[in-house]
């Protein structure tokens, strides 16, 4: 017979030593597992389905979604994962791109792109003139027949043409069987009856796609609350409070700001595998093997990739020890330090990389001083916020009272500010007082959310907070922990009067009334995101100090005044320029040291003659950034014709602090000027200097033009001739160019 093997007495004592784990909650039935995840991805459909009509916003969806280069350059899909800095489209002109280094999310979004162009194989237009408010099918059709044919495009009779909109917008199906002549497909077409936007592959035109990237917001964030109810089973809680918890996730207001935000779909990615990791770590801690570990390390990879938020992880899986093992003991301790020591690691290299690539001028009102205040703050504001979702905002207000001088506001100062502190500790001494008879899962709960938030408690410096020091997008993690305390709550109160009455359903009706009047909520205020006018006014309405509302709506004001302008609409160009100087001049008053607001503001001013509001902003800008005074006063006297004073501003302006651009701009506007005051030998170092900064296309053309004509005048063809070539190879068939040079060499012979 052979041997027993003897148990290992080390082993079976640690085992004494060692509690088991929390056990997770298995359902008892299929209805128990299957009913709460069915519920609440249909409750976030129900709740979020208008959205379908919604546009993208022009606040960072741009930069994400529509506008991005990397969705459309031949190595786009390569510079996602490697081009941390974005460098091959500020070479090239292009800058709209994405400040973070998020290539799991811009991954999907590129895959998102092509999808969405296979599938949206349409060209939508809209009417105007006597078919504006037409619904007769077969007139408009004949109608658009005719007007296509007057451009020389051809409409098959198998294409279908259908409205939308009540009729004042239509589609036609199967856009590839148009051709046009000449130009080519591809062309946008604009005429008095009918605006048309091409669905050529190379157009991104973000109003057709965008009912695709909400579908897969809204498709994406339900997966996410059916995440949370598995999650929360295998930590132990019951399946009553587990569904409490995902429901009150997935039809909150507060989350509404990333589901109908289609640049948050980051937010939403990120979420996606923090879960799936904390799943796979678990499944680690009960049933051990290095594969599950291994899993929990590429899945938090994974999430970091999708936003930074997520390197909080370790911190949770920390917290979550204490409440699997439920010890706080200096062994335990270290063993958890050890199991999640790779993965700090891991968030520290995510959070500097983060760092490295949005290195860029923030103007963030915040001193280490007013930091603690901050964080206490937007503890209590967030929490609130989601119980009680009332006047909430894309962009609340700044928490600064002076806005001019961030430095003077001390919060020692204000004992408003001393109170979410003294508020926090308050909490804190009950809670500890208390602590033996509050379920763990509480604690578990309030962790969560304060471990989650702290990115975002003002610790560290991030773009948002030179808008609002918070903002619904920020809990769209945290918030869990918060509806875990609600729902571990109202379990206990569920138990207690049980014995009494039906305390289960009674609850659970209150709760069902709860999420009614939060999904109605949800579903209104998710329209605030259905166009970028809604989008601006809204916030200017409760936020009127907003900056970014006033510049953005400046910004649209001048687009809407170019296409009047392409439509032969002089009077509404003009009506759009009014209103856009006067968006800027609000986004002004907000911040008075907004300098982008000014450089769009004085070419305006310009543009109207309105020379006394001019030099009066021109004195404004002088304390932030005096080039821009020169610049544009150079501007008015050049557009006056007065040279001697244009050029004079205008190298007064090249005296000054500039970026390489603006040198340029400023150099060649003199060396004209110069040029045109026959002051040959200067106007040539000026060009010349445009030269040597390597700068845009635009400013070396003109340039090159300059120098031609500086040239010629000095009685020197031959370099003139040179400078005319390479104007022409910049501008290949500029008629300018062709006929100086044409003349020259006629001249030559």
């Amino acid at each position: 017979m052979m041997a027993r093997a003897k148990p290992d007495k080390r082993k079976r004592s640690a085992e004494a030593i060692r509690p088991p784990l929390l056990e997770a909650v298995k359902p008892a039935n299929g209805f128990e597992r299957w009913v709460p995840l069915v519920v609440v991805l249909l409750l976030g459909v129900v709740v979020y389905i208008s959205i379908l009509d919604n546009e993208l916003v022009s606040w960072d969806d741009d930069i994400y979604l529509y506008d991005n280069p990397q969705l459309t350059h031949p190595k786009g899909f390569q510079d996602i994962w490697t081009n941390y800095k974005k460098t091959r489209y500020e070479a090239e002109g292009q800058q709209d791109t994405p400040h973070q280094f998020y290539p799991l999310t811009l991954t999907i979004i590129y895959l998102e792109h092509h999808v969405f162009h296979w599938l949206n194989d349409e060209l939508l237009f809209t009417l105007s003139g006597d078919l504006r408010d037409q619904l007769d099918r077969p007139k408009v059709t004949e109608a658009l027949r005719q007007e296509f044919a007057a451009h020389d495009i051809s409409v098959p009779k198998t294409a279908r043409i259908f409205p939308q909109k009540a009729g004042r917008r239509w589609v036609i199906a199967d856009a590839h069987k148009l051709r046009k002549a000449k130009e080519g497909y591809g062309v946008r077409l604009e005429s008095g009856k009918l605006n048309v936007y091409s669905s050529d592959p190379a157009v991104f035109d973000h109003k057709m796609e965008a009912p695709y990237f909400h579908a897969v917001s809204i498709i994406w964030n339900g997966v996410n609350a059916m995440l949370m109810i598995l999650l929360l089973r295998r930590l132990g809680m019951g399946i009553w409070t587990s569904w409490v918890v995902a429901a009150l996730f997935v039809v909150n207001p507060m989350n509404a700001a990333t589901v109908a935000w289609g640049a948050e779909q980051k937010n939403i990615f990120a979420l996606f595998f923090y879960m799936l990791a904390f799943m796979c770590y678990l499944r680690h801690r009960r049933r051990g093997g290095w594969l599950s570990y291994v899993g929990v390390l590429l899945l938090f990879q994974c999430a970091m990739w999708s936003k930074t938020v997520a390197v909080t992880f370790p911190l949770v899986c920390f917290l979550t020890d204490r409440l699997l093992e439920r010890s706080w003991g200096l062994t335990s301790l270290a063993r958890s330090a050890l199991r999640v020591a790779p993965m700090l690691l891991m968030a520290l290299g995510a959070a500097l990389l983060t760092v490295y690539t949005e290195d860029r001028a923030r103007d963030v009102p915040l001193t280490d001083f007013q930091r603690p205040f901050v964080a206490a703050a937007s503890i209590w504001f967030c929490a609130i916020k989601l119980l009680v979702p009332i006047k909430q905002l894309p962009i609340y207000q700044h928490w600064n009272p002076d806005p001019n001088n961030y430095a003077a506001w001390h919060p020692a100062a204000h004992l408003a500010w001393w109170l979410p502190i003294m508020g926090l500790a308050v909490v804190g001494w009950v809670l500890f007082h208390w602590r033996k008879k509050i379920p763990p899962h509480f604690f578990w709960g309030l962790g969560f959310y304060l471990v989650t938030q702290l990115p975002m408690m003002g610790w560290k410096n991030i773009n948002f907070f030179q808008f609002a020091f918070v903002s619904d997008h920020y809990v769209y993690h945290g918030c869990a922990g918060v509806f875990v305390m609600i729902a571990v709550g109202l379990d206990v109160l569920r138990r207690k009067i049980s014995n009494r009455i039906a305390g289960t359903p009674l609850v659970t009706a209150l709760v069902c009334v709860a999420l009614a009047a939060y999904g109605v909520k949800t579903s209104i205020y998710a329209n605030v995101w259905q166009t970028a006018d809604t989008f601006w006014n809204t916030i200017l309405a409760g936020n009127p100090g907003c900056w970014a509302g006033w510049y953005n709506l400046g910004n649209r004001c001048k687009r809407d005044a170019a296409a009047y302008r392409l439509r032969g609409d002089k009077a509404k160009a003009e009506e759009c320029i009014e209103e856009a100087i006067g968006r800027y001049q609000g986004a002004i008053r907000a911040k008075p040291n907004l300098v982008h607001a000014y450089q769009q503001l004085l070419p305006l001013l310009i543009s109207k003659k309105r020379y006394d509001e001019l030099e009066e902003y021109c004195s404004r800008v002088e304390t932030h950034k005096p080039f821009l005074a020169h610049y544009f006063r150079g501007r008015r006297h050049d557009r006056e014709k007065q040279w001697e004073k244009a050029a004079k501003s205008y190298q007064q302006a090249l005296r000054c602090p500039s970026s390489k651009t603006e040198r340029a701009e400023a150099a060649v506007a003199a060396g004209d000027c110069t040029l045109r005051l026959r002051r040959w030998k200067e106007a040539i170092s000026l060009y010349e200097h445009v030269l040597k900064l390597d700068c845009g296309k635009n400013e070396r053309y003109r340039a090159h033009m300059g120098l031609g004509g500086a040239y010629l005048e000095l009685g020197e063809p031959d370099q003139a001739e040179a400078h005319l070539v390479k104007a022409l190879e910049l501008r290949p068939g500029d008629p300018r160019a062709k006929v100086r040079l044409k003349r020259l060499r006629a001249q030559k012979q």
